[in-house]
C-alpha cells in the first residue's frame, strides 16, 4: 500500500459542521492562502474530517450509552470494501481553540492520526468528539493510533489493531485519570466555616471584607481538575449548631445546594456565617446554581445564578436581605 499523509484543518465556527474532502486533490487553507498537493493515484487511501464540534461536549448523566469521560475511545465502522469511518470520542483540546488540526499518516498497515490545535483562548481544557472517514482501504489488518495534544508523559496512547476482514465495526478504549478526563460522579462538601460573625470586628474571610450584614452572597471560582469552590458569605444559622451540613443535588445543568444544621443544644438566636463549599468533578460548561437556605422567607429573593464556567470561571452573586439575622 502506498504511503500518504493528509493534513486536515477545521475552523471552529458556530452552528456549522465542517467537512474537508480529500479526493482527487488535497486543499490546505492557511492564513487565507490556498495550496494544492499533487493528485494521488486511484489506489492511494484518502481521508476526510466529517464532523468537528463548536465547543466542549456536554456530559449527560441521563444517557446510558454515553462513554464515560474517564475514557478515551474510538469507534470504527467499515463498509466491507474500502470505506472506514472513525469516531474519536473524548479527545482533549483547549476549551476555546481557534483551529483544530489533524495529520493523518497511512503507512503500510498503520494509520496514525495526530491531532493538534492553534490559538487556545481559555484557561481550561475539555473533551471533544471528532469523526473521520478514510477511503481506499482494502479489507485487511490495520493498527490505528490516535495522538492527542494533552497526554502526559506516562499516559498510554489510544491504539488498537483491527482486522477489517473479520470485523466491520468495534470500539477500543483507554482509561484516563488525569485532567481533563474525569469521573462523572460529582460530589460536594463543606470545607470549612466561620463561627458567628461580629460585624463590629475584623472580618473572618478576606473575601468577605466588602460585604455588609445585608448582603447574602456567593463568590465562586472554577479551577483545574474540575473543582468549583463557592464561598457563601453571610449564611444564616442558629448561634449554637452542633454541625453545619449541606446536601448537593445534580440534575443535568442544575446544581442545588441545600444547607442545613444539626442542633443538639440550640440557642435562642441566629447569626451569620461564612462557608467554603467545594464541588469536584464538574465539567466546564453552563450551569444554574441554587443555594437553599433554612432561614430565608418565602418572599425572599432566591440565592441562585447562571454561570458559564468556560467564559467566566470566577465571579460573585449577591442578594439583599433586610430581616433577621441579616441587617444587624
Amino acid at each position: 500500500m502506498p504511503n500518504t499523509k493528509l493534513r486536515l484543518h477545521g475552523l471552529l465556527k458556530p452552528a456549522s459542521i465542517i467537512t474537508l474532502l480529500i479526493s482527487s486533490f488535497v486543499l490546505v487553507y492557511s492564513c487565507g492562502e490556498q495550496k494544492t498537493t499533487t493528485e494521488p493515484s486511484s489506489n492511494t487511501p484518502s481521508g476526510m474530517l466529517i464532523e468537528l464540534p463548536y465547543s466542549c461536549k456536554p456530559l449527560s448523566r441521563e444517557d446510558p450509552e454515553a462513554i464515560s469521560p474517564d475514557r478515551e475511545c474510538f469507534k470504527y465502522r467499515y463498509d466491507g470494501a474500502s470505506s472506514l469511518e472513525l469516531d474519536h470520542i473524548n479527545t482533549a483540546f483547549n476549551c476555546c481553540p481557534e483551529e483544530i488540526v489533524a495529520d493523518i499518516t497511512i503507512e503500510n498497515d498503520t494509520i496514525i492520526i495526530s491531532e493538534s490545535e492553534t490559538g487556545g483562548l481559555c484557561d481550561c481544557i475539555c473533551l471533544f468528539d471528532l469523526s473521520y472517514k478514510i477511503s481506499g482501504l482494502e479489507p485487511s489488518e490495520y493498527t490505528i493510533i490516535f495522538k492527542s495534544p494533552y497526554l502526559g508523559g506516562g499516559d498510554s496512547i489510544l491504539t488498537a489493531t483491527i482486522n477489517l476482514s473479520d470485523s466491520t465495526y468495534g470500539i477500543a478504549c483507554v482509561k484516563r485519570d488525569c485532567y481533563p478526563w474525569h469521573s462523572t460522579d460529582s460530589s460536594g462538601r463543606i470545607v470549612n466555616h466561620t463561627g458567628c460573625k461580629n460585624f463590629n470586628a475584623t472580618k473572618h474571610l478576606p473575601s468577605a471584607e466588602d460585604y455588609s450584614s445585608n448582603d447574602d452572597c456567593v463568590i465562586y471560582q472554577y479551577g483545574a481538575d474540575y473543582v468549583l469552590v463557592l464561598n457563601h458569605i453571610n449564611a444564616g444559622f442558629n448561634c449554637c449548631p452542633t454541625a453545619l451540613t449541606a446536601d448537593f443535588e445534580f440534575a443535568n445543568d442544575t446544581i442545588t445546594i441545600i444547607e442545613n444544621e444539626v442542633l443538639d443544644n440550640p440557642c435562642h438566636c441566629l447569626c451569620l456565617y461564612d462557608l467554603t463549599l467545594e464541588i469536584t468533578d464538574i465539567a466546564p460548561g453552563a450551569y444554574t446554581i441554587i443555594i437553599k437556605e433554612i432561614y430565608t422567607k418565602r418572599d425572599d429573593a432566591p440565592l441562585q445564578f447562571k454561570v458559564n464556567l468556560i467564559e467566566q470561571p470566577r465571579g460573585t452573586c449577591c442578594v439583599k436581605r433586610a430581616h433577621y439575622p441579616w441587617g444587624l
